[in-house]
């Protein structure tokens, strides 16, 4: 998906992912994971974060967290939303900005992953999946897995569907392609919801509902 896309979407407000209960399936993985992901101070990773507010919710929780969106527009609204009392400082070499247990990085997640040498606890992949061309969806996967410790647990969601109209993200994809994808993880739960889909690019072809889906991996 090229970058103009997504710069669009936030300049024009086009962003149906944000609505009432958005953060429902990561509330629900909460009560899953929350004695284990908050009794230490663990390392967190959001792709594609936006300006989703888990990510301060990490943060309050304790953990070290860090954001990755290649959209400006995404991490300002990031920063003054949920960290503005915060003083973030700016690394203009890595193009990131930095206060305590908090980095909000702007750019390519591939390039991020590439080159960051630590790895995470828990990776919260909020629909980050099939927002991605569905060609680059391996190679996205086998970074999650790089970059998760052994023993770490990676949060997915995402949408089962046919076909959507157009070349838009979200691709939509079967769950039997999960344990292909991540074949040094194991599935722990699974659970999945009916969203109706309203009109525009991210409506589905010939369809008024997709298949929500929440899905726990731990890496072996």
């Amino acid at each position: 998906m090229k970058r103009e896309f997504w710069e669009g979407t936030w300049e024009r407000d086009e962003l149906p992912w944000s609505f009432p209960g958005a953060d429902g399936l990561y509330e629900k993985g909460m009560r899953w994971l929350g004695d284990w992901l908050y009794k230490e101070r663990r390392e967190v990773l959001v792709p594609l974060c936006g300006d989703s507010p888990v990510v301060r919710s990490f943060y309050d929780h304790g953990c070290r967290v860090v954001g990755v969106d290649f959209v400006p527009e995404a991490l300002e609204r990031l920063r003054h939303g949920h960290f503005a009392e915060l003083s973030l400082s700016f690394n203009e070499e890595q193009d990131r900005w930095t206060g305590d247990r908090v980095e909000l990085v702007q750019g390519d997640f591939f390039s991020f992953a590439l080159q960051e040498e630590r790895s995470f606890n828990f990776i919260y992949d909020r629909a980050a999946l099939v927002a991605i061309q569905p060609e680059r969806r391996a190679e996205y996967a086998a970074l999650l897995e790089q970059l998760l410790m052994p023993g770490g647990y990676l949060l997915l969601e995402f949408f089962s569907v046919d076909s959507f109209i157009g070349t838009s993200a979200p691709f939509g994809m079967p769950h039997s392609l999960i344990a292909a994808l991540f074949p040094k993880c194991r599935r722990t739960c699974f659970s999945t919801v009916p969203r109706q889909i309203g009109e525009g690019h991210f409506r589905p072809s010939g369809q008024d509902f997709v298949e929500r889906n929440w899905c726990l991996l731990q890496k072996r």
